[in-house]
C-alpha cells in the first residue's frame, strides 16, 4: 500500500483503534494533515542492496496506523522516566559522551533521563559471554532479562543499559550495536564499535552515533518496528557504514509515533531538535529540522543553510 492511501485510511482511526484513550486518538487525527506535509521531504527506501539489513531480515514495517492499533508501550503519568544503567566503568570519554547522550534523549523523548550507577561486567556470568577480535562480548538477551527487567524502576518508562562491551544476541550473530523489548521497556546498546577509543575518531562522530543507536533503541521500547516505508531513525543496520548512513530524525510514519508518545506539540519538538542539533554541530540534521519547519509554519520559515 502506497504511504498517501496509508494516509488516507488513518483518517478513520477512531474506529478501529484500540489500547489508545480518545485523547490520544484526537490527538493522531489532528496530526494526520502536518504530517502528511512532511512527506516530501523525505526519501523512500530503495530496494536493500545484499549485506543491508532488509536484504538479510525481511520485514513487514510499520505504519502509524498500525501502531495506535498495536496496544503500544507508552509513558505514562508514574512511568515517566528514562533510566540509563552504564555497564563498566565510564572513564575519559566516556563520561561525556553518557552526558550528552543522556541530555539528547531527554530533548528527543520529553522524558526525564536519569543515569544510575554503573554495575560490573563479573555480574555477566561466563555463559553470557564470549571473545571476539573487539574483546569480550556480552549476551545483550542476558542483560535484557537477567539484569535490567529485575532493575526496572517503578517509575521508569524504560531502562536502558550501555555497554562498554560489544554484544552479540546468540546464536547465529556476530554482534548487535543494541537490542530491545518491545514490552518489557528494557533495552541495550553498546558503545564499543562507535570509535570512543579511537583518537582518530572525533568526538562529534562518536556522539552522533552514540546517539542515534541509543534513540533507536528507545524507540523499540515504546514499540516501534523497523522503518522500511523511508529513510528513518527507525532502519535496521547491519553495519556501521549503514547505520551511519541512515538519518538522525524520522520520517512522518515514525514521527506520529513519536508525538503520540510524547505528549509533544510537532512545531515544539522541530523547534527543540533544530536549535539542539545545531548546539551539536549535526548540521545535516538541524538543517532538516529547519526545513521541515519552513514547510509546515512558511509565515515563519528561516532560511536553510545549505
Amino acid at each position: 500500500m502506497s504511504f498517501t492511501k496509508s494516509f488516507l485510511m488513518m483518517s478513520f482511526i477512531t474506529t478501529v483503534a484500540f489500547g489508545i484513550s480518545n485523547e490520544k486518538r484526537e490527538f493522531a487525527r489532528e496530526l494526520m494533515p502536518s504530517l502528511k506535509k512532511l512527506v516530501p521531504l523525505h526519501k523512500r527506501m530503495e530496494t536493500p542492496r545484499r549485506g543491508e539489513w532488509l536484504a538479510e531480515h525481511p520485514e513487514e514495517g510499520q505504519t502509524f496506523k498500525e501502531y495506535l492499533n498495536c496496544n503500544p508501550v507508552l509513558p505514562t503519568k508514574t512511568r515517566d522516566k528514562i533510566y540509563l544503567l552504564p555497564i563498566g566503568k565510564l572513564e575519559g570519554r566516556y563520561n561525556k559522551l553518557v552526558s550528552d547522550t543522556s541530555t539528547y534523549l531527554r530533548m528527543f523523548y520529553n522524558l526525564e533521563t536519569k543515569l544510575l550507577k554503573s554495575i560490573s561486567p563479573s555480574l555477566i556470568p561466563k555463559k553470557a559471554r564470549r571473545e571476539n577480535s573487539y574483546g569480550t562480548q556480552l549476551l545483550s538477551t542476558y542483560i535484557l532479562n537477567d539484569i535490567l527487567v529485575p532493575r526496572l524502576p517503578d517509575d521508569a518508562a524504560c531502562i536502558i543499559a550501555l555497554s562498554k562491551y560489544d554484544l552479540w544476541p546468540g546464536k547465529d550473530w556476530n554482534f548487535v550495536f543494541g537490542q530491545a523489548n518491545t514490552r518489557k521497556r528494557v533495552g541495550v546498546w553498546s558503545l564499543k564499535r562507535f570509535g570512543v577509543d579511537d583518537k582518530n575518531v572525533d568526538y562529534k562522530t562518536v556522539l552522533k552515533r552514540t546517539v542515534k543507536t541509543a534513540a533507536h533503541e528507545i524507540g523499540h521500547m515504546f514499540t516501534m518496528r523497523h522503518c522500511k516505508a523511508f529513510e528513518c531513525l527507525m532502519n535496521g543496520s547491519n553495519s556501521l557504514y549503514e547505520s551511519e548512513g541512515r538519518p538522525l530524525y524520522m520520517c512522518p510514519h515514525c514521527l506520529g509515533k513519536l508525538m503520540l508518545l510524547t505528549n509533544r506539540n510537532l512545531k515544539m519538538h522541530l523547534q527543540f531538535m533544530q536549535m539542539h542539533t545545531k548546539t551539536l554541530k549535526f548540521e545535516t540534521t538541524s538543517d532538516f529540522y529547519k526545513r521541515s519547519l519552513n514547510l509546515l509554519f512558511p509565515e515563519k520559515a528561516v532560511p536553510s543553510s545549505l
